[in-house]
């Protein structure tokens, strides 16, 4: 019996994956205790750990994705040495009364590998986004220049709240190298990335659906294409996006399934068309088995799964970590990578109806989703991660 704690945060995308995993390790007989805030805890608990709330903090879903919806990277770093600040305290006491033999914690966190470090305690990161390109050439990001001048009014408070914590903890990096890396991935999607090594273990789709939030299931037609529309939980208040999905599709002779999510007024998006299934949120799982086509953000969760089930893609990337994976997509023959909000620009109807006619003629797309689906279904997902994790603690 391993007792192991977890240490994640209020983001779904990161959420998700994890708690296969959580779950598949409480089966096996090890003690799991899950560490979020208290919105999560009905799904922590439905995956059979014990849970405990952080204290309150200026992280929460909405914080998250206030700083996520500006495209700025440096907003949301800023907002986790700020949350690291209050928890860290906080959490050094949790860890010496839980006396974990493991401490696995979301690769976001800087509060999980400062703790462990003064302790020497095993770690395991579960990474849950595209690892980062190693160069910025390489990334070939559409306004990469102006974003990087956007980024400089943030700079001192960032670093500031860096410095407070350098004084605190000695010396750190955002990016740990630290201990095992469990990556919900294949090495197929991730092979320019920054410097890989042997504790990076590519463990595929995470995937339980009993650990998922239940939502209601749709009525898919039989002998109609079907389109899933998604731009998931964080980058979903794009009614102009909505508005071109209705332009471009409103005619079209193939189901419409679109989740808007929780921060989009469905009434105020104005007409529907009748092709169209519009709500705040499907259970993707169930979709995507169905879909002949997604048109996604290009969130790492969003790509794989639907990779896993040989669903081709359209790519609307918001931020850079998405462009990775929409690069990548693209590179695979899987999918088409439209560039427009990242660009900060409006997605064109005729662009949007372009690509799903390019993927629904051409079965080549399919054909490619299907051979990165038989790559991704040969890894071991949560089962994987679990056993990597017993293996890692010998």
């Amino acid at each position: 019996m391993i007792r192991i704690v977890y240490f994640g945060i209020p983001a779904y995308g990161h959420v998700n994956p994890a708690l296969p995993v959580l779950r598949e390790l409480s089966r096996r007989g090890h003690v799991v205790t899950a560490y979020n805030t208290e919105d999560f805890r009905p799904h922590f608990e439905r995956a059979g750990t014990a849970f405990h709330p952080y204290p309150t903090t200026g992280m929460t879903p909405e914080t998250i994705t206030a700083s996520l919806q500006q495209g700025q990277i440096v907003r949301f770093l800023a907002l986790l040495l700020r949350t690291t600040e209050v928890l860290l305290p906080w959490i050094e006491t949790e860890l010496a009364r839980q006396q974990p033999d493991l401490v696995a914690f979301d690769s976001t966190t800087v509060w999980g590998p400062i703790a462990c470090a003064p302790h020497g305690l095993p770690s395991a990161s579960l990474v849950a986004h595209f690892l980062p390109a190693q160069t910025l050439k390489e990334l070939r990001m559409p306004g990469a220049i102006p974003r990087i001048l956007r980024l400089l009014p943030l700079i001192p408070a960032f670093a500031l709240s860096y410095v407070r914590l350098a004084r605190r903890c000695g010396r750190f990096s955002l990016s740990t190298r630290r201990g095992l890396h469990i990556v919900f991935s294949s090495r197929e999607l991730q092979p320019n990335a920054a410097p890989i090594d042997s504790s990076f273990r590519f463990v595929g789709p995470s995937l339980n659906p009993s650990t998922r939030r239940r939502d209601s299931a749709v009525a898919v037609p039989v002998g109609q294409p079907v389109a899933y529309i998604s731009l998931g939980t964080i980058h979903g208040a794009r009614p102009d996006f909505y508005s071109a999905c209705f332009d471009a599709f409103g005619q079209y002779p193939a189901r419409f399934i679109l989740t808007v999510g929780t921060q989009t007024d469905i009434e105020g998006l104005g007409a529907v068309p009748d092709n169209f299934v519009v709500r705040q949120s499907f259970p993707q799982l169930d979709v995507l088995q169905r879909a002949n086509v997604f048109f996604t953000h290009g969130g790492a969760n969003s790509v794989i799964e639907a990779l896993y089930y040989g669903v081709p893609l359209v790519v609307i990337p918001c931020t850079p970590e998405q462009w990775i994976g929409a690069r990548r997509v693209e590179a695979l023959g899987a999918g088409i990578l439209l560039e427009g909000l990242l660009a900060r620009r409006r997605v064109r109807a005729a662009d949007l109806r372009q690509a799903l006619d390019a993927i629904l003629s051409n079965p080549r797309f399919r054909e490619a989703a299907e051979r990165v689906a038989g790559a991704l279904r040969a890894t071991g997902g949560n089962r994987q991660a679990a056993d990597e994790m017993e293996t890692y603690l010998g």
